[in-house]
């Protein structure tokens, strides 16, 4: 199927609002790993937010793929950043807007990757708390005329000075969902054996999740602290296993990379501290 460029980048999604409470950031927390040991991430008191718990928005239904001209069979989450312009509250009300800010092309058999950005504005005073965006690839979607030209460069690789295992439950899957992603081929068999998995997978924004705590975890970074985070996703991780988080840090910035045994699972990942 051939998208028309000209309809989808710049398209806009209507606003939508989004309320979020501490039950939510605990109920998040203990899907992404947390437990006795994180107490900051999962009792009320003085409780904080896991920095990527402002990827929970992008579970607001806002995205109408079939309307843009765009294969909703043929899209694979292949990266997420978020910039935090503050650390993201415990519990508030914010207002969500959603727009397509990159469209590149990759040939008909490769399809095309689209850059959808959500931006987190504070509902009683305007100010931005996070953006977020999550890039796709259109798999069937290639092939319209369009190029290369403009897309981000990827963080760079470094070789890990640094590793850290973050172990997964075998329900690990089954607790994310309840924080929004209900997508079925994380919780049924026979849907994931259909997507060509030999079972269900855990998702990819809990994999970002852990390579954060590790990256936090590992050099003492408090979540206030961070600013970016990105990474890029190459393989499925399933719930049970043990994902090793390798790290190098440069400065402000921290590189990471993921893999379970010798499967990479997310590259080029950064994290970027506030000054």
């Amino acid at each position: 199927m051939t998208l028309d460029p000209g309809r989808v980048l710049g398209a806009q999604m209507p606003e939508r609002a989004f309320v979020w409470s501490q039950r939510d950031a605990i109920l998040y927390a203990l899907g992404v790993g947390c437990g006795a040991e994180d107490r900051r991430f999962v009792y009320e008191d003085e409780l904080v937010s896991v920095p990527s718990f402002a990827t929970v928005v992008c579970n607001v239904k806002m995205f109408d793929a079939a309307a843009l001209g765009i294969d909703y069979a043929g899209l694979v989450h292949s990266g997420q950043s978020i910039e935090l312009h503050q650390p993201f509250p415990t519990e508030g009300e914010a207002i969500l807007s959603k727009r397509v800010v990159g469209l590149w092309d990759r040939g008909a058999e490769r399809g095309a990757v689209l850059a959808v950005e959500t931006g987190v504005n504070d509902a009683a005073t305007g100010a931005r708390i996070a953006t977020v965006v999550n890039e796709m690839m259109a798999r069937r979607n290639g092939g319209f005329g369009g190029s290369l030209d403009g897309m981000p460069e990827p963080a760079p690789a470094h070789s890990p000075e640094q590793t850290r295992a973050m172990p997964t439950r075998e329900d690990q899957a089954l607790l994310f969902r309840l924080s929004g992603d209900w997508n079925p081929l994380h919780a049924d068999p026979e849907t994931a054996r259909a997507a060509g998995f030999p079972g269900p997978i855990l998702h990819g924004m809990c994999t970002y999740a852990l390579c954060c705590r590790a990256v936090m975890a590992e050099y003492g970074v408090a979540p206030e602290q961070v600013l970016r985070h990105e990474a890029r996703f190459s393989a499925p991780v399933y719930p049970g296993e043990t994902v090793s988080v390798g790290m190098a840090r440069r400065g402000s910035e921290i590189y990471f990379c993921a893999h379970v045994g010798e499967r990479q699972v997310v590259r080029n990942g950064r994290t970027t501290l506030r000054a």
